[in-house]
């Protein structure tokens, strides 16, 4: 397991809170990580580390030495750290005007790039500060306020973003970043090194960047596989379903990853404003797979952070991306009653009517339009039990009443298979309930409430022999009426009860 802790906006004002919350990280980090080895953790931190009341970097070089400690990390290979708004330094060279700079290239954006160097000139005193705590080496030059990619000990990839190029004061809409860099040929060539995983950071939501600047980057990060983006700069979790997730494609591959805010991880008396926190990413490298942890700091709670709940995604790789041609899915579809996650992404992609969702929380069944969006379903724990039994392998029946949720939950879990690049099979009741050829031995197979017929014993069979994977979602009674008449061992299918 890998531990990724992402912190940001320190913005360390000395006051009794913050000594209480320092403490509070601390003891939390080192119950966390201290027994895990060198080379299985590191530490994200997604900008503003200046203290804008004391006008410097002290309090930040104190506590970030701590933590390095604590977690038993090295900081030249283990931190990731990239500039916010408030690390701009307060003395810019005289020969530079940077707002009439950012006048000119808001008014122009394609004016950027011509004045990304004198732009990046104003971070003196935030590049001194990080060769200072040894996150960069000496002969760094402009290298930690530019665009560029880090490599963690062969394992991910970290593309960097300077979202504050034109940061003025507290806004915080139409942000831009150096994309002639971010999608150059030698940003891509060295994320595509190794075939290693690969995710972003920038200091401000994504949302927030200028809308042409985000679809730029949509599809370089489409194109080169980044898994999730991680941010601060708004001082608290998302608050909008919508903003949890960045729409990469909206074509056959619908693809999405998540947007990942970091609370502010430091508490300050006179912020009445922000949730004070930080964010854990727990990594199984056997499985791409990540859970996120959120841990608040509350002020009524002072003596250690308190879990605020979960989240989780999936890395995304060449080998992860949808292989089945819409054709070759339709047909498969039309002839078996299989649906794949093209026929599957299809069916989402159709607007949800405001009479489907009535009728979903009426209690009627789901519908697959609905079951894609993101604000209209909670997502129950049972939906992570069966994304993690489909993910390990095997053949699985998820039992219990009627009426209990059974149906989506399992299209819950086929969306967050197909959202990670999974491939996914859903038996859709009609036709001949039967293996088709060429199914590849990650597929994820879902049957809801199977018949009662030797086919399907025949079917199940197959599918223990060949080693693939299956979901079953069945009505208890009935399922236990079916492991009698068809003979199925408990030995073979592992129950999943809802409750």
């Amino acid at each position: 397991m890998i531990y990724l802790l992402h912190i940001s906006d320190l913005h360390l004002v000395a006051n009794p809170l913050w000594n209480n919350m320092k403490h509070a990280i601390l003891n939390s980090v080192r119950k966390k990580v201290q027994n895990v080895p060198v080379g299985e953790k590191l530490l994200v931190i997604t900008g503003d580390l200046h203290n804008f009341v004391e006008n410097n970097y002290d309090r930040a070089a104190e506590f970030l030495p701590q933590l390095f400690k604590e977690m038993g990390i090295e900081a030249e290979q283990d931190v990731f750290v990239i500039p916010g708004n408030h690390d701009v330094t307060n003395s810019i060279p005289e020969e530079i005007d940077r707002k009439i700079i950012i006048q000119a290239v808001k008014n122009k954006p394609e004016l950027l790039h011509g004045q990304v160097e004198k732009l990046v000139s104003c971070y003196d005193s935030y590049i001194k500060f990080v060769k200072s705590i040894s996150i960069y080496e000496d002969n760094c030059n402009k290298l930690p306020v530019q665009v560029h990619v880090r490599t963690w000990r062969d394992k991910l990839h970290i593309l960097h973003l300077n979202t504050a190029l034109v940061s003025e004061g507290g806004e915080q809409e139409e942000q831009l970043t150096d994309v002639d860099t971010a999608t150059s040929d030698g940003i891509r060539n060295k994320l595509e090194i190794g075939g290693l995983p690969c995710i972003a950071l920038g200091h401000h939501s994504f949302f927030d960047l200028a809308d042409g600047q985000q679809e730029m980057l949509s599809g370089m990060f489409q194109q080169e596989n980044i898994s999730a983006y991680l941010c601060g700069d708004r001082h608290q979790r998302n608050k909008t379903r919508e903003e949890n997730f960045i729409p990469l494609s909206f074509g056959i591959s619908s693809i999405l990853i998540p947007q990942i805010v970091s609370y502010r991880t430091s508490a300050d008396e006179k912020d009445q404003y922000s949730d004070f926190g930080m964010i854990w990413h727990n990594w199984d490298e056997k499985t791409g797979h990540v859970e996120l942890e959120f841990m608040k700091w509350d002020v009524k709670n002072q003596g250690e952070l308190q879990p605020d709940g979960k989240a989780s995604y999936d890395f995304r790789g060449d080998l992860c991306k949808i292989q089945v041609p819409a054709a070759a899915s339709a047909e498969k579809g039309n002839a078996s009653g299989w649906l794949s996650e093209v026929d599957l992404i299809e069916k989402g992609s159709i607007p949800v009517k405001p009479s489907q969702v009535r009728g979903f929380l009426l209690g009627r069944r789901c519908v697959w339009n609905v079951a894609f969006s993101d604000g209209f379903i909670v997502e129950r724990n049972i939906v992570n039990t069966i994304y993690e039994c489909a993910l390990d392998g095997g053949v699985y029946a998820l039992t219990g009443p009627g009426g209990e949720g059974k149906s989506t939950a399992l299209m819950q879990m086929c969306v967050k298979l197909i959202r990670g690049g999974r491939d996914v099979f859903y038996f859709c009741g009609r036709g001949k309930l039967e293996l088709f050829e060429d199914i590849m031995k990650d597929s994820v197979l879902v049957v809801d409430n199977p018949p009662d017929s030797m086919g399907f014993k025949h079917f199940l069979e197959k599918v223990i022999d060949n080693g693939y994977t299956l979901i079953l979602g069945v009505r208890e009674n009935e399922w236990n009426l079916l492991k009698e008449s068809l003979k199925i061992s408990g030995r073979d299918v592992y129950e999943v009860p809802m409750a």
